[in-house]
């Protein structure tokens, strides 16, 4: 009875030594190590989505920004303002330049104003607006005939307009000389071309002179003519 329960009792620890003995003879398994990273190349952003490549396709490359418009080939300045061959001269309100010496502005109505003690007449009889390039920008000047004075008869001026906003803007003017006025303007090739003439009053062989001016830097330079009469 005690040799049998001896027996029993190691037959069990018998197994287990087996089972040891085998686990220590057999090769141990070892981990399967994970394959090397690869190397991805660090790409500076350079400001553009990054090009896609699809299989079987050339890889797309974003377009190039349009060049930034050059400076010096701006497009030329256009003129907006008023046309003035549109002007109803002898029923406007002028500004009219400081060569003048007359008070401005004026609202002329019938081709006459008034402004203190000073009289004014526009564009009256033959004479009318002319019309040109004066200064080779490409626009038309307006040169009036306006007569201003505190007394008398007068001065005579030709006033030269450009078109600035929604009026006339006055530039310059030249004027005649006591009992002397301009018969006749007119603008050909750029220049102002106008026609003295003296009153009877000063000679009763009143003389003639033609003059050509051009403007220059905002003022009307002689060009061409007699500066004076011979009588004088």
């Amino acid at each position: 009875m005690r040799t049998a329960t001896r027996i029993a009792f190691l037959l069990p620890l018998a197994a287990i030594a087996l089972t040891s003995a085998g686990c220590g003879t057999g090769k141990a398994s070892r981990p399967t190590a994970d394959p090397p990273a690869k190397e991805v190349p660090v790409v500076e952003d350079s400001g553009f989505p990054t090009p896609t490549t699809t299989p079987g396709t050339t890889p797309t490359t974003p377009p190039a920004a349009a060049p930034a418009p050059d400076a010096d080939r701006a497009a030329p300045a256009t003129e907006t303002g008023v046309n003035l061959r549109a002007i109803d001269w002898a029923n406007a309100r002028l500004s009219l330049p400081a060569s003048t010496r007359c008070p401005s502005p004026v609202q002329f109505k019938n081709h006459e104003a008034k402004s203190k003690d000073y009289l004014y007449w526009i564009v009256d009889g033959p004479r009318r607006p002319a019309y040109g390039d004066l200064d080779g920008d490409g626009r038309e000047e307006a040169v009036v005939p306006i007569t201003c004075g505190n007394g008398g008869d007068g001065t005579e001026h030709l006033v030269v307009f450009a078109a600035g906003g929604n009026r006339a803007r006055p530039i310059t003017s030249i004027r005649t000389q006591h009992l002397v006025s301009f018969t006749t303007h007119s603008i050909k090739n750029g220049q102002l071309i106008a026609t003295l003439r003296q009153s009877e009053i000063v000679s009763s062989h009143p003389e003639t002179r033609m003059r050509k001016y051009r403007l220059r830097s905002g003022s009307l330079v002689q060009i061409s003519g007699p500066t004076r009469f011979n009588n004088w």
